[in-house]
C-alpha cells in the first residue's frame, strides 16, 4: 500500500487537494477525523478547544504518533493500493506512515499567510492564532520540511494539475 500525505498550515487547501484525490477514486483518511470521532465517543463538543484537549491527551497517553496509528487501521480497511493521508502535523506521524507503507509520498500545501487568514476569516474563524509565528505550535514546518513535493495553491485548477500529476508519478491513477 502507498500513502501520500498532506500537510499544511490550516487554510492552506489541504482539504482541497484531497477533494481532487477522491475525485480520482483514491480514498482520503483525515487525521481530524479521529479526533473527532474521540471527542464524540467522550461525549464532548467538537469545539477548538475541546479537539485541541483530545489530540493532545491522545498524544500524551498514548505517544506523539497515536493519530497516525489510528489512522492506519482506516487506511488498511479502505483495501486501496494508494490512499491519502490529511493533516500530518508532526515528524513522528511522518515516520509511522513511511515505515508503516511500501511507499510513503509527502505533500506539503503551502498559500501566502494572507490567502490563508482571508480563508480561515471567510469561514468565521479566528485569525489572531493562525500567523506564521503560529507555525512551531501547529508544527507544521517539521514534518513538511522532509516533503518531497510542494504545492503551492493558488487556485483549485493549478492545484488539481499538480495533484494529478503528483498521483500519476507515484502510481495513483
Amino acid at each position: 500500500m502507498k500513502i501520500v500525505g498532506f500537510v499544511g498550515m490550516p487554510g492552506s487547501g489541504k482539504s482541497a487537494a484531497a477533494g481532487v484525490a477522491r475525485e480520482m477514486n483514491i480514498p482520503v483518511v483525515v487525521m481530524g477525523d479521529v479526533i473527532r470521532e474521540e471527542a464524540a465517543r467522550r461525549g464532548l463538543p467538537p469545539t477548538d478547544r475541546n479537539l485541541g484537549a483530545v489530540g493532545n491527551d491522545l498524544r500524551s497517553k498514548e505517544g506523539p504518533d497515536a493519530i497516525a496509528t489510528r489512522c492506519l487501521a482506516k487506511i488498511r480497511a479502505t483495501g486501496a493500493s494508494v490512499v491519502v493521508v490529511e493533516g500530518i502535523r508532526s515528524r513522528s506521524e511522518v515516520e509511522l506512515f513511511r515505515e508503516s507503507s511500501d511507499d510513503f509520498l509527502l505533500i506539503e500545501v503551502y498559500v501566502p499567510d494572507e490567502v490563508r487568514l482571508a480563508r480561515i476569516a471567510s469561514r468565521g474563524g479566528p485569525t489572531t492564532q493562525m500567523t506564521a509565528t503560529s507555525r512551531r505550535r501547529w508544527r507544521i514546518g517539521t514534518p513538511g520540511s522532509s516533503a518531497g513535493v510542494w504545492a503551492t495553491r493558488s487556485g483549485r485548477r493549478t492545484c488539481g494539475s499538480r495533484m494529478r500529476g503528483a498521483w500519476r508519478s507515484f502510481g495513483g491513477g
